[in-house]
């Protein structure tokens, strides 16, 4: 048996943001960049206090090989367009999410602990486009730092590098979350698209990635050495009009995909079209759709193409019907995988099957009924103690040492991504939990589990819900929350709430303040772990129309009443915030006018609010009187400003 030795191959994300600025650090020259909407000083980005105004606002000219331009987290509603390119004596142009751990960026003038979150760029045909420019990189410094959403159109190119005549050499991305168009939309969208026909470009490194809902989440064409690792790409089974990829690839030379997992696809994980060579396919796992076999390829290349030394080795595939399949036209090496329930393969040596066929294989490991995993259902893929798959692979350290986590291989190497007895690198569903965003003085903050429930609507326990529990239906169109809440003073509210929308067949309710109109609230992204949104009501009440992603209502002092209704199952709600709005929106014409922002177009949802001020009466939740600022209370809580703190009456 193999011992394990730590992980020391991963370098921190800080880390690897902090050599990214050692770098010529005579020559580079700091820029920041904060979210559109205001003017910051006098805007020549050369600090916090004169950030640029949205990305709109970058003055290229003045952006150097070398330089490095931080962005302040919030929202963009704009695309990032680069308009310089670095160089190989001097380096690359690098956008990094600020952050406080990065004493470069904390050390400019105006720094604010607050610039330190998520950077989103909302809802764009495409979010980034290098537009032929080169040697850039973008990172997110944290798992998913910067998050990328698209637009509810077809054919989206979400992060373009490289389009026609625009190629782009010399390019980096990490930590970034890219949000396709949603799982079973029927709008097709690419996560990263880096396909010029017309010239060729050299090293593109994707690490770090969580890509889903995109149709295909990796489009690359004529591009030599590409490096994929350590990714999360998953929820392509769109119903647009193309079929889905994972990775989609022509002319691409000296390929290394590594430590990545892709699941919930439907037709081809890593799909090499034509003229490609010199591949590594390793330490990867790739899961089907559950059930019986339904995903179509793990590993395919196209019939009568060219595709030279293909080698898959060291991964996991599980409930795929073509796990591996070498078309006509196709030279390589299959060695070392596991066939879990997986019913046709392309021949190799030293993988191991599921049943008693080894497929003719001289070293074939034929598992029976044996489940060699850990746990199938969390997609922990690491190896039992004691299963067959453990010593009974080849060594192949002419092409890799270690496993999907940076476990070394030595001695007799395991079959598959993991080498049994290491720690447990993790396959989960990868986007990363937003923190329980603190409310500004005077809001008035609503506790979903508090309400009044009718079913189907009901609460459920979650530790990461900011009361420990949140409300979802589990029927279309039926049950209801009921919610009485009390506004202290007259005035402007923005209205806000923490949700999860995993799909776009689970992403909307219908909500009613007072007894004003219902409306249809499309929530603007999709997210699989708790996110603070703003309330966005559809334009129109059609699917296809925009909704708006800032809603701001004129409130009258005393209690209000707040219902919410199912309108998809699955969505979750865990509470609602009315933050008092800064100021007065322009669009406001009397007491049930709203300021309204273009949003995000959708296929199917919608959830609806009534945005009315009504009924007068005093500040209770189910009859309990709430002392302000109290932090984590189940019901209605309210933080009042520092001119407000008395007691109630």
């Amino acid at each position: 048996m193999k011992r394990y030795v730590s992980l020391v191959n991963n370098i921190g994300c800080i880390a690897f943001a902090s050599v990214l600025l050692c770098v010529n650090s005579a020559l580079a020259a700091y820029h920041c960049v904060r979210p559109g909407g205001s003017s910051y000083g006098n805007g020549s980005g050369t600090n916090w206090s004169n950030a640029w105004n949205g990305f709109g606002a970058i003055r290229w000219s003045t952006v150097q090989p070398g330089d490095t331009i931080f962005v302040a987290g919030g929202r963009y509603n704009e695309s990032l367009r680069f308009g310089a390119s670095g160089n190989s004596a001097r380096g690359h142009i690098v956008v990094l999410r600020a952050a406080k751990t990065i004493p470069a960026c904390r050390a400019l003038g105006g720094w604010s602990d607050n610039f330190d979150k998520t950077v989103v760029i909302d809802r764009q045909f495409t979010c980034v486009s290098t537009l032929g420019q080169n040697y850039i990189t973008i990172d997110g410094v944290r798992d998913d730092g910067i998050r990328m959403v698209s637009a509810q159109r077809n054919d989206t190119r979400i992060c373009e590098v490289g389009f026609g005549h625009n190629g782009s050499g010399h390019i980096t991305l990490r930590n970034l979350e890219i949000v396709g168009t949603g799982r079973g939309s029927r709008y097709e969208s690419t996560g990263i698209y880096a396909a010029s026909s017309t010239k060729r470009e050299t090293d593109h490194v994707y690490h770090n990635l969580t890509i889903h809902g995109a149709s295909t989440s990796i489009k690359i064409h004529s591009i030599d050495r590409v490096k994929i690792t350590k990714c999360r790409l998953y929820d392509s089974d769109c119903s647009g009009p193309a079929h889905e990829n994972i990775i989609w690839a022509q002319g691409v030379n000296d390929l290394v995909y590594d430590g990545n997992i892709a699941y919930n696809y439907i037709v081809e994980g890593v799909f090499a079209r034509a003229d490609n060579s010199n591949w590594l396919v390793c330490n990867s796992v790739f899961q089907g759709l559950p059930g019986s076999p339904t995903t179509v390829y793990g590993f395919a290349t196209k019939a009568g193409y060219r595709n030279t030394s293909m080698r898959v080795f060291n991964n996991t595939f599980h409930n795929i019907r073509n796990a591996v399949m070498f078309k006509s036209g196709t030279t390589g090496e299959v060695i070392n995988n596991i066939f879990h329930s997986c019913v046709s393969i392309t021949r190799g040596d030293y993988n191991w099957y599921s049943g008693s066929d080894t497929n003719g294989e001289a070293h074939g490991v034929a598992g029976g009924d044996e489940n060699p995993f850990v746990n199938i259902g969390a997609r922990d893929f690491r190896l039992r103690a004691g299963s067959s798959p453990v010593d009974r692979g080849r060594n192949l350290a002419r092409y890799l040492t270690a496993d999907m986590t940076g476990v070394r291989r030595s001695g007799a190497w395991d079959i598959g991504a993991y080498e049994q007895g290491g720690e447990w690198g993790g396959t989960p569903p990868p986007a990363t939990e937003e923190p329980i965003e603190p409310v500004e003085d005077g809001s008035v903050v609503i506790e979903a589990e508090s309400g009044e429930l009718s079913a189907p609507m009901s609460t459920a326990p979650d530790a990461g819900a900011s009361g420990g529990r949140y409300v979802v239906t589990t029927q279309d169109n039926a049950g209801t929350a009921t919610y009485r809440f009390r506004i202290p003073k007259r005035g402007y509210y923005r209205l806000k709430a923490r949700v999860q929308a995993p799909s776009t067949a689970n992403n909307s309710f219908e909500i009613r303040l007072g007894n004003g109109d219902t409306k249809t609230w499309d929530i603007p992204e999709l997210c699989y772990t708790w996110r603070e949104v703003d309330v966005c009501f559809r334009e129109g009440g059609s699917p296809e129309a925009p909704a708006r992603p800032e809603v701001v209502e004129l409130f009258e002092e005393g209690t209000h009443t707040l219902t919410i209704i199912g309108r998809e199952d699955g969505t979750k709600l865990d509470r609602v915030v009315l933050a008092k709005a800064k100021a007065e929106p322009t669009s406001v014409k009397g007491a049930a006018a709203r300021k309204r922002v273009p949003a995000v177009e959708k296929a199917r949802s919608g959830v609806q609010l009534r945005s009315r001020a009504s009924e007068a009466g005093t500040f209770s939740a189910h009859g309990r009187r709430v002392a302000p600022k109290t932090k984590g209370a189940a019901g209605v809580r309210f933080k009042a400003p520092e001119d407000m703190r008395t007691p109630d009456k």
